[in-house]
């Protein structure tokens, strides 16, 4: 039991230490963008990196610019998409 606890420290303080390095900062970059005209009828939008914002029919009132821009960065020691920023900014969907 106490061998389980000390792998489990041990593995623990190995991923804190990772988090908190400055030598693996994460510094989200913009990314590919992808724009696109949606209305009620729904629709995608996808961006060169295979990113894809999907609205179902409804979910707008009317006719929206959607904006799909994909944040990339060093995580966990490799390049790679950290996240996605989506646009407008305060957008609703019903």
């Amino acid at each position: 039991m106490k061998s389980k606890r000390l792998l489990f420290i041990l593995i623990a303080g190995i991923f804190l230490f990772q988090f908190c390095s400055d030598k693996n900062p994460v510094n989200p970059e913009p990314g590919t963008t992808a724009t696109k005209i949606i209305g009620t009828a729904g629709g995608s939008v996808t961006t060169d990196n295979s990113i894809t914002l999907t609205l179902p029919q409804g979910a707008l009132k009317q006719d929206t610019e959607i904006k799909v821009t994909s944040l990339e960065g060093n995580t966990f020691g490799e390049l790679g998409i950290i996240g996605v920023k989506l646009e407008p900014d305060g957008l609703t969907f019903d």
